[in-house]
């Protein structure tokens, strides 16, 4: 026995169906999952997140340093406040050269040169 969809559907599966359709959509949903796959792969190679909007992205754990092991929970949290922090246009907890990280890359020439790496 076929199983047969009636044309119109729920409310959901119409909404679904129109954001399928709809080309904005599409490109708007692309790029933010760039943007959370960017955000996850920078955060675990120890890297700065190229904005500090892409925080909504990630979860304290994701952060570790340069060699991608995980960073203790303590600090994890810590540069997750910070980006959260920066997110918000409030100073952050952290200062110094660390405040460094929240810069975006390409305008870090120098840290490259230098080698350093975030977090």
């Amino acid at each position: 026995m076929a199983v047969t969809r009636e044309c119109g559907g729920s409310g959901r599966q119409r909404t679904f169906s129109h954001f399928n359709t709809e080309r904005v959509h599409q490109q708007r949903a692309g790029l933010a999952s760039w943007e959370a796959f960017s955000a996850r792969w920078r955060a675990h190679q120890g890297l700065p997140l190229l904005s500090p909007l892409h925080v909504q992205y990630l979860t304290p754990q994701d952060f570790c340093n340069g060699l991608g092991h995980q960073l203790p929970p303590a600090e994890q949290r810590r540069w997750f406040r910070h980006y959260i922090c920066l997110a918000l246009g409030v100073p952050s907890p952290l200062v110094g050269s660390v405040q460094r990280a929240a810069v975006p890359v390409w305008e870090q020439a120098e840290l490259w040169e230098e080698g350093t790496r975030f977090p």
